[in-house]
């Protein structure tokens, strides 16, 4: 036919405007010259410019066998009414956005194009039931194609795919007829799809189903967003889940290949969790966060006593960062801000981080003596504020750096049987505390002779001048240790064993007694197996696994010496609600933030709730709240956490923070 005459008479009879043909007829012969490149006699190499330059009522248009290498921009606006369009057997490479607009399109067919891309626009055709997309050169398709309104079959053949997006498996698709021969496909496996559709619908089902139960949904809580940067390139949300996914778990299931394991040598295997991808990295996330957010907010009531919290903080609402009260225990921290405790938690996570997974205790150790002399300088610090006396004594040692085993378990010898472990660090008078008061804890006296004036002094000595030790009853058993052991749970979370190798290096690296051993190798281990999907049940976090809570207590009380020690530990288990919590007798020993945390894993409300309460029995509340924020964080999740007290962290440690969170995500090569 023709294709001049095709357009250009007008037609008589409004059905006649129906139907736009300004296909090529071609014999068997031309068809083959067609298909190796020779061009026919009167061609078309662009659509008419009537077509271009006015609205017409067409409902079908064929543009068969011809040589089009684009379709115009405006096309949409020129035939709005489209249903049926044909396209096939040209030299498309691209098609514009405003594919989208074509809203009225019921069956697409443009196979025998170059193509190489869709436009994500192309979701956007509500009414589309049938597409054919085969003999192209497409490497990748929308995320959202699978769960188009109306579409129900799709011809992807002989193309050069590598996956195909999950949204196929989703339970809102409606394909059931899913074409993907002759690809280069990973996932699924070109051999499933090549088996024809309905094993390649059943397996991007499963797939889904097994990896896909949990992706962000619009909620009437805001969640927060966590700035995920990629190999330097900031991206502020993931704006195509499902093709991160499918990357991360080709990643996985290849975990032989060099390169992965040197991109990422924290990679867990495939079946590490049963967690998704976005579940596994938000609690991460969540981890993390809960830590720093718990020992900021627990600052608040760190050795006040119970009269003074309640003048101070009325009620929860009144425990945010800008009411925290400015006095001698908590002018060394702006508001905002987290303590030494979240301090070192970072050491060990820069630790692993720089040194690609491993865990080395005597490159923790060199940084933590760094970071005791002048703290971390790019977030303004002079000097790291160090309350624990063991740890104090342990730095102080010329050897530390050398042998931190050596030196944690020789100080520990020397000081244990003598140390009422509440000895200051500097020159501050301290008074211990009674064992059922806090009221009697040192402050600061302004006529006291025995302070020379601190404005004479520079800011490090002042430091020195307000800091002493945590209260502890015995020395060497100071939760100085069991602060910054969560993040140890992180890396190969799945291999438990490795967890624990772990938690006992960096915890006697400056903690040589037992139960700091225990202490901080359950709370790894407790951190391990929610990362794991086995300690908390997902569908209700109110359902705790108490097989795998034994199994983490057994497997720490194999690092303590008798019967006796053994039993104590056990007993732990015993605290599941705050009542049993009494801040106010060993007030800094290690069992306590393990006590805060197991109340924190069987907390039944939200994590606002658990650390407002945990902070509100004051003691060493930063310490406890710390501990038991990561456990919670890691259960919730980042983008469940109280975004009051998310948002107004200060913004310089936030943005140091995101930026080593991110490194630790990429060595885990999270998407």
């Amino acid at each position: 036919m023709g294709n001049i005459e095709a357009h250009d008479f007008a037609p008589v009879r409004a059905d006649e405007r129906k139907v736009l043909n300004l296909s090529r007829t071609v014999t068997p012969k031309q068809y083959v010259k067609h298909l190796q490149g020779e061009l026919l006699e009167g061609t078309l190499h662009e659509l008419p410019w009537n077509i271009k330059d006015s609205v017409s009522l067409y409902e079908s248009m064929t543009v068969a066998f011809n040589a089009l290498t684009e379709i115009p921009v405006e096309l949409p606006l020129r035939l709005p009414h489209l249903s049926y369009l044909n396209l096939s057997h040209n030299l498309l490479t691209t098609l514009p956005e405003s594919f989208g607009l074509l809203f009225h399109l019921k069956e697409v067919c443009i196979q025998h194009n170059q193509l190489t891309s869709m436009p994500d626009s192309f979701v956007f055709l509500v009414k589309l039931e049938k597409v054919d997309f085969s003999y192209n050169q497409l490497r990748q398709l929308p995320e959202n194609i699978g769960t188009m309104e109306k579409l129900e079959k799709i011809n992807l053949t002989h193309n050069k795919l590598k996956q195909l997006p999950l949204s196929f498996g989703s339970p809102q698709s409606k394909v059931q007829l899913l074409l993907a021969y002759q690809n280069r496909l990973e996932s699924p496996p070109q051999a499933v799809c090549d088996e024809g559709s309905s094993s390649t619908l059943e397996y991007v089902r499963k797939q889904y189903a097994t990896n896909c139960a949990e992706y962000p949904t619009s909620t009437v809580v805001p969640l927060n967003q966590f700035p995920r940067c990629c190999s330097n390139k900031l991206e502020p949300s993931v704006s195509n889940p499902h093709s991160a996914q499918i990357q991360y778990i080709q990643q996985q299931t290849n975990t032989s290949h060099t390169t992965n394991r040197i991109k990422a040598p924290l990679l867990p295997p495939f079946d590490a969790t049963t967690l998704t991808p976005f579940q596994l990295q938000d609690r991460v996330i969540g981890l993390i966060y809960g830590a720093a957010i718990g020992d900021a907010i627990g600052l608040a009531c760190r050795w006040m006593s119970k009269d003074e919290v309640d003048f101070h903080y009325g009620s929860d609402e009144d425990l945010v960062y800008e009411k925290i009260v400015q006095d001698e225990h908590r002018v060394l921290w702006r508001q905002g801000d987290w303590t030494s405790n979240f301090d070192q938690f970072m050491l060990v996570t820069e630790s692993l981080v720089n040194w690609a997974g491993v865990v080395d205790e005597l490159e923790f150790a060199r940084r933590l003596q760094t970071w005791a002399n002048q703290g971390f300088k790019e977030l303004g610090d002079s000097v790291g504020v160090v309350t624990s006396e063991t740890l104090a004594k342990v730095l102080s040692h010329p050897d530390f750096t050398k042998d931190p085993h050596t030196v944690s378990k020789s100080v520990l010898t020397n000081n244990q049987a003598t140390s009422n472990g509440h000895m200051p660090l500097g020159n501050l008078p301290a008074t211990m505390p009674s064992s059922n008061s806090s009221q009697h804890i040192p402050r600061l006296s302004s006529s006291s002779s025995s302070l020379p004036s601190l404005s004479s002094l520079s800011h490090k000595d002042v430091v020195q001048k307000l800091v002493y030790t945590a209260p502890c009853d015995t020395f060497g058993v100071d939760n100085g240790a069991v602060v910054r052991t969560a993040i140890l749970g992180v890396p190969y979370f799945h291999e438990l064993i490795e967890v624990e190798s772990n938690a006992v290096r960096i915890c006697r690296t400056t903690h040589a007694d037992n139960k700091c051993v225990a202490s901080c190798v359950l709370i790894s281990l407790l951190v391990a197996l929610q990362l794991q999907g086995k300690l908390i049940d997902l569908e209700n976090k109110l359902s705790l696994n108490e097989d795998h809570l034994d199994l983490a207590f057994k497997m720490a009380a194999t690092h303590l010496s008798d019967a006796a020690e053994i039993q104590d530990f056990m007993e732990l288990k015993n605290y599941k609600s705050l009542s049993s919590l009494n801040t106010k007798t060993a007030m800094s020993h290690t069992y306590l933030p393990v006590k805060a945390a197991l109340i924190a894993l069987h907390w039944t409300g939200d994590f606002r709730s658990c650390i407002a309460a945990l902070t509100r029995l004051a003691g060493d509340s930063n310490s406890n709240a710390c501990v038991a924020g990561a456990i919670l964080g890691c259960c919730w999740g980042y983008a469940k956490l109280p975004v009051v007290w998310v948002d107004n962290l200060r913004k310089k440690q936030v943005q140091w923070l995101n930026m080593r969170i991110n490194h630790l995500l990429d060595i885990m090569g999270s998407p």
